[in-house]
């Protein structure tokens, strides 16, 4: 969720801001972005890799 907050963010400072995307606080903004992506793929690959009952 943290992610997805981030990445809308991250959206309207890019339309709204002028010079968003060279300023510190682009990069301090899609950092929970990436987190929960590398959390997602490492949930799914574990949970993918489990085997169900019969």
């Amino acid at each position: 969720m943290a992610g997805c907050f981030g990445y809308l963010t991250d959206v309207f400072a890019r339309v709204l801001m002028h010079g968003y995307a060279e300023s510190r606080l682009a990069s301090f903004i899609l950092m929970p972005g990436a987190l929960g992506e590398i959390g997602i793929c490492l949930w799914l690959l574990i949970a993918g890799a489990r085997e169900t009952p019969a």
